[in-house]
């Protein structure tokens, strides 16, 4: 049985006005703390260019893109790999980033890196960036087929320890963003269930490695929207990361969807039409910084995929 049958038959739906009241006194408790405005929330943003740094389309590309809120997120494994956790160079990037009206950090990646991290300095970092959303760190939980019960466990407290210490940490500095992960549906609504009861109201869900799933693809797509849609049922939101496939998307729907493959596909002269398909060489678009003279080379298609998967969403949403 695929997780999105069992999962009809697990979710849990509808809260009552109690909580709704709950959930809007813990919110204005953190704008006060922060003594700043409302933030404009990511989830209002179709599509959330994440940045790889070491992609040389990636950074000038988004600094040119005409966004309105102009969001972006780092991979906080990315930093740890090339040594950008504190000091010069990390306040180098901060400068760089300066532009962005919100940013939210993440912690998708490798085991050995995962392994590395600490909440503590993942929080200082985010800190320094001046992130506005961080997403709770990953571990490696995979679907095991119940091969491996006492690892998978393991992994699976780790996670959700890491992610309330976050939230202790974060209080008065960023929103939390809660990262999905599991090795079945149950540790799945598990760690919805309890992230929410502190507060959470919004989670991540890492689909680049399950999307590269050939064999399962179509049972991956199905776990991906019983996810979404539980979440809905709980009016929670939902950001996928990792999805470079628009027709996912349109069968998903998810809040908001991030994706780093904007700007690979670019370095390689990829550009997307409208439809959300990828071709080579340019395409006929409707932007005006695109026929202009403002950006040329291979930032170009840098710049028309952010706005492609951008508009993308946004008629899929019907906005």
């Amino acid at each position: 049985m695929s997780l999105e049958h069992t999962a009809l038959r697990h979710f849990v739906s509808g809260r009552d006005a109690h909580q709704g009241l709950m959930r809007f006194c813990r919110s204005e408790c953190l704008n006060h703390e922060r003594g700043t405005k409302r933030l404009v929330s990511w989830y209002r943003v179709p599509f959330i260019p994440e940045l790889r740094l070491a992609d040389r389309v990636a950074l000038p590309a988004w600094k040119k893109a005409p966004l309105s809120p102009k969001m972006v997120i780092v991979n906080y494994c990315e930093l740890m790999k090339r040594g950008i956790l504190c000091g010069p160079r990390l306040r180098g990037l901060a400068r760089k980033l300066k532009d962005a009206d919100a940013l939210i950090l993440s912690a998708v990646g490798r085991d050995e890196l995962l392994d590395k991290l600490t909440t503590e300095q993942y929080h200082e970092t985010a800190v320094q960036l001046g992130a506005k959303w961080v997403i709770s760190p990953d571990d490696y939980v995979y679907d095991s087929d119940c091969k491996y019960p006492f690892y998978q466990d393991a992994h699976f407290s780790r996670a959700i320890e890491r992610a309330l210490r976050l939230l202790k940490l974060a209080r008065g500095h960023y929103n939390v963003i809660g990262l999905a992960i599991g090795s079945c549906i149950f540790q799945l609504n598990e760690l919805v269930a309890t992230l929410e009861e502190h507060g959470v109201e919004e989670f991540a869900l890492p689909c680049g490695d399950l999307l590269k799933q050939v064999g399962n693809r179509k049972r991956v797509i199905g776990d991906i929207l019983a996810f979404v849609n539980h979440l809905k049922s709980l009016k929670l939101r939902s950001l996928l990361l990792g999805v470079d496939s628009p027709q996912v998307i349109a069968l998903v729907k998810p809040d908001s969807f991030a994706s780093s493959a904007w700007s690979f596909d670019a370095a390689r002269g990829y550009s997307y039409t409208p439809e959300g398909k990828r071709v080579k060489g340019s395409v006929k678009c409707q932007h005006t910084i695109c026929t202009s003279s403002e950006v040329k080379g291979v930032e170009l298609p840098g710049v028309h995929n952010i706005l492609a998967n951008r508009d993308f969403m946004s008629k899929l949403r019907g906005s």
